[in-house]
């Protein structure tokens, strides 16, 4: 039982870690064509689909072939009908144009575009066309077929609604490409790599132990928590420090008994001192004679008098 038990926990494991490691796929066309889904298939490798799709391409059925990679993104990405409503419109069949479409939310592993690409040049001698995504410039071409390559860059590691503004800008891009073609019999073939983390030891503990991104919203907080509790000890433990310190210090050195203001203060007290103490001086030094308050009694003393 318990041999059964590990065995069952090892698939849910590694099920889990292939998730993690797929991506959606994306096709539909104006023309008949071989590659399908009617089994409605939610999950398929790299290699089986790249396969399909080769057989589905050897019979030339188109007159322009479309293979779009868009990085870094996973099933969630398309979620929002804001984010690709052109590629919505012909996956739900919408659009009178497309008359086949089919999609396969979880493949695992790579499409080979480049294989795509080579297989459609050697056999139905298609034209390569060049597409910079990135500065939005397209190459058309008369000549038919041709095979139109797009690399879209990879989609920020950032909040949904900026991925889903950047994915829509990719959306308009690759709706411009299919209606200024000169021709109406296309095939468009959307592939996606899964998204990475953002550092390479969050990858490597991802590999070694599987978990979903709830966990990591409460892992978060308990470290936030722990951090916050180490801070307040430290801090803690640091005034306690210092106010056994301060207890264990001489007198003069845990007061502070002259301050700048008292020192200001005592040499005022001391200068208005010394004033007072020179007036007081000057005063006490005045002598005056003692007869200069007593009365002339001799003869020019009278003739005054008289």
């Amino acid at each position: 039982m318990r041999l059964q038990q590990l065995s069952t926990l090892a698939l849910c494991a590694s099920v889990a870690q292939a998730l993690r490691n797929a991506s959606p796929l994306f096709a539909y066309s104006s023309v008949p064509t071989s590659f399908n889904n009617d089994n409605n298939d939610q999950f398929a490798s790299g290699s089986q689909v790249s396969s399909a799709i080769t057989q589905a391409l050897e019979a030339c059925p188109a007159d322009a072939y479309i293979l779009v990679k868009q990085p870094h993104v996973s099933a969630l990405d398309f979620g929002s009908q804001s984010a690709t409503p052109f590629l919505r419109r012909h996956m739900v069949g919408n659009d009178s144009t497309s008359i086949y479409h089919a999609s396969i939310p979880e493949v695992v592993g790579e499409v080979d575009v480049k294989m795509l690409q080579k297989m459609l040049v050697e056999k139905c001698g298609a034209t390569l066309v060049e597409v910079d995504a990135a500065r939005g410039i397209i190459r058309s071409t008369d000549s038919f077929p041709q095979v139109i390559t797009v690399e879209f860059p990879a989609l920020p590691e950032s909040a949904a609604d900026e991925r889903a503004a950047v994915l829509q800008e990719h959306d308009n891009f690759l709706k411009a490409i299919v209606l200024y073609l000169p021709t109406t019999s296309h095939l468009t073939i959307l592939t996606t790599t899964p998204s990475l983390p953002s550092t390479s030891s969050t990858q490597d503990q991802d590999q070694d132990h599987p978990h979903y991104a709830a966990d990591d919203k409460y892992q978060h907080a308990m470290h936030t928590d722990l951090k916050r509790d180490l801070h307040s000890h430290i801090r803690r433990a640091a005034s306690n420090s210092s106010s056994n310190s301060n207890n264990n210090a001489a007198l003069f050195e845990k007061y502070g008994f002259l301050s700048p203001g008292i020192f200001m203060g005592g040499l005022t007290v001391l200068l208005l001192f010394l004033i007072l103490y020179v007036g007081v001086t000057a005063i006490a030094g005045l002598e005056i004679p003692v007869m200069a308050f007593s009365k002339e009694m001799g003869p020019s003393g009278q003739k005054k008098a008289q």
